[in-house]
């Protein structure tokens, strides 16, 4: 029966249309080269090889399929090629729990030191993933969230897929459930489109006792690339849903959900001496934040942030990932609107003073450093931000914390409509509890009126 063949290469008819470049969404192209069918090797049985020799066969000018309802056990990293190829994964790739393989043997990602599962690396390439919801990847991530324990950056950990030096990409009707750390990187590549994602990172082990056990479970990232489109995602985790990490230029990002974690992220940025960080020429418009659809996710049961900008202090203090500093760069020439926030502890702000300082050494005091950060924002601008705080940082809706040496300029808000509730409480920073807009060391700020607040030293 076809069923029980691992492999299945055919060649395509003459009357197959010949391969149309990636540059819609509309219709997925068809490549005219030869045609790969992959089934699963069956229970227990390691199907990264079958995957490997898929991409090898049919991985240039082709089509490759995994059919719907079944699952593809990977228990070693990939590195597939495409060249002008349509993938169709409707299965799902679920990658085996095996931490010790993981941690040993997983591509390294330059950025903080990070490894990855599967290097995806394409040119004029589709790939998609069915109906919503249909095939994906399944990153078997409790056993990591029950591993690291809610530990920052914890090593060892994969990201699910690195689209990596890729280009003409398109990733449509995606599903990654549970990854293992970050869900996607987007890392130096150009032109490329992730559109109808669905991640969802879920903590079952009770162990967590409320605390944050999915941290890390990022939704997407993207470094050292440009033009990006990241469209139409549904995010339900821990960390931050989108984040832009150095030398992301010519974004996109349109009608994306966030339930639960840390909101849309600049950052983190210049935690690196020597190595320039700069985000350019972004934009980002009807995104909705939502609480975390279960408890135990930790933050307070909270969206602690909306959006927001974080540079690392101007003193480099320990070593990636969770240390850092002294780096350089800037933020320039970004647009927000249509933001709809709820429950957010903060929904817009801006930090020069990032550090872990206080996790490496707890008797530390990184606030020495929250004026020596030289990293630029400026020209941001931020029209129709709505809904309402959590309370939790007092009356506080809007945050411009930036480093004297490096002033924020040029930050436009219009229809800013984002309120504290009337019985808010503040316990994380009691000393301006009653400060609306706190700003510091900002410059040609229009649409809010600020109030000026001041580092604890």
């Amino acid at each position: 029966m076809i069923a029980a063949i691992p492999l299945l290469l055919l060649q395509a008819v003459a009357s197959c249309a010949s391969y149309v470049a990636p540059t819609s969404l509309d219709n997925a192209p068809r490549a005219a080269g030869p045609k790969c069918v992959v089934y699963p090797g069956g229970y227990g049985i390691d199907d990264s090889d079958r995957v490997l020799d898929a991409f090898e066969k049919c991985g240039n000018g082709g089509t490759i399929v995994f059919p719907a309802h079944h699952v593809y056990n990977i228990g070693k990293r990939l590195e597939t090629r495409a060249q002008n190829a349509f993938v169709q994964l409707h299965g799902v790739f679920r990658f085996t729990p095996d931490i010790s393989y993981w941690a040993n043997n997983s591509f390294p990602v330059v950025l903080q030191n990070q490894l990855t599962a599967w290097h995806f690396i394409a040119n004029d390439t589709v790939m998609e993933g069915g109906a919503y919801g249909q095939g994906g990847i399944d990153g078997n991530g409790q056993t990591w969230y029950s591993w690291s324990k809610g530990g920052s950056n914890t090593p060892g950990r994969p990201m699910s897929i690195d689209v990596y030096q890729s280009r003409n990409v398109v990733i449509k009707d995606f599903t990654i459930r549970q990854p293992q750390f970050w869900a996607v990187i987007v890392e130096s590549s150009n032109n490329i489109t992730l559109q109808g994602f669905l991640v969802n990172a879920t903590n079952t082990d009770p162990a967590a006792n409320g605390t944050n056990w999915v941290q890390n479970t990022d939704g997407c990232d993207t470094y050292r690339s440009d033009d990006i489109k990241i469209l139409d995602w549904v995010y339900d985790g821990g960390d931050d849903c989108i984040a832009f990490k150095g030398n992301s230029t010519n974004i996109v990002v349109n009608n994306v959900t966030c339930t639960g974690g840390t909101g849309i992220a600049f950052g983190s940025v210049g935690q690196y001496p020597g190595a320039p960080d700069n985000i350019m020429n972004v934009s980002i418009s009807s995104i909705v934040t939502l609480p975390p659809t279960y408890t135990g996710v930790g933050l307070g049961q909270s969206v602690s942030s909306g959006v927001y900008f974080k540079s690392w202090i101007g003193e480099a203090v320990g070593t990636p990932p969770n240390g850092g500093g002294g780096g350089t760069g800037i933020t320039k020439n970004v647009t927000v609107k249509d933001v709809s926030l709820t429950g957010a502890d903060a929904p817009v702000y801006i930090t020069s003073c990032l550090s872990y300082e206080l996790a490496i050494d707890p008797t530390a005091n990184p606030f020495q450093y929250c004026n020596t950060s030289t990293y630029l924002f400026e020209d941001l601008s931020f029209k129709n931000i709505t809904g309402q705080t959590t309370g939790r940082l007092g009356a506080t809706t809007l945050t411009l914390n930036c480093s004297s040496a490096a002033p924020c300029k040029n930050i436009k808000f219009e229809d800013y409509a984002v309120t504290a509730p009337l019985n808010y409480k503040g316990t994380s920073v009691p000393t301006n509890s009653t400060i609306a807009i706190a700003c510091m060391n900002e410059q040609n700020v229009t649409g809010v009126n600020c109030t000026q607040i001041h580092n604890p030293s």
